[in-house]
């Protein structure tokens, strides 16, 4: 398979099985109302979420589950005890299922999350 550029989100998309690319399209819509600045790009063959030049996190398909990469250890292991009906923790991976849907509170808290990781990384330069 061909490499994909940091601006080939469609193609990437286009390649995922259709529930997958439907939930990576909903995720991307809800991560960029949540954080108006992150701009979801390829990186590493995945989807990452850029704010400036910096990607706070990054989301995939893959043939059988759907992940979230990049997130902290201890967030990832919260999430998945306190969710554990939608998560399962694969080293730092959160995957998870296209079908049922994932609750956009829990997105959005993820997001979140990053998002203020990332201010406070930012700020501490």
């Amino acid at each position: 398979m061909e490499k994909l550029g940091a601006e080939q989100v469609p193609e990437y998309l286009s390649l995922q099985s259709e529930q997958n690319r439907a939930q990576l399209e909903r995720i991307i819509k809800i991560v960029k109302e949540e954080i108006p600045d992150a701009k979801p790009c390829i990186s590493y063959q995945i989807i990452g979420f850029a704010v400036g030049k910096k990607k706070i996190f990054y989301v995939s398909g893959w043939s059988d589950h759907l992940s979230f990469h990049g997130t902290h250890k201890h967030t990832n292991q919260d999430m998945a005890q306190a969710y554990p009906q939608w998560f399962t923790l694969k080293g730092m991976t959160l995957q998870f299922q296209a079908q049922p849907e994932l609750p956009e509170p829990i997105i959005r808290a993820i997001a979140q999350e990053r998002y203020q990781a990332y201010l406070t990384e930012t700020n501490a330069k």
